[in-house]
């Protein structure tokens, strides 16, 4: 395998333990009956998006944007994480 290949496969394996991670936090809480926390965990992932760019294309960062603060408006949680400043 060319390093190149390599380099996705490994970005890729990386992804998915994350993702599966959160996600196995999320799931975790929900069936512990903890929905607050489980809604916390997920806001604080969006909010890390909404306030680090990475490497999209302008134009679909500002779709992802605005989805995401049309969520702020129903969510009081994604609303909160969504003020607070990037560490």
């Amino acid at each position: 395998m060319d390093a190149s290949l390599r380099s996705i496969y490994t970005g890729m394996q990386d992804k998915q333990e994350y993702t599966a991670t959160i996600s196995l936090a999320v799931l975790t809480q929900l069936e512990a009956g903890q929905t607050d926390r489980a809604k916390l965990i997920l806001a604080r992932e969006v909010a890390s998006y909404y306030h680090h760019s990475f490497g999209q294309s302008q134009a679909e960062r500002q779709k992802m944007l605005t989805l995401i603060e049309a969520a702020g408006e129903k969510s009081p949680i994604l609303k909160d994480q969504l003020s607070k400043t990037s560490k």
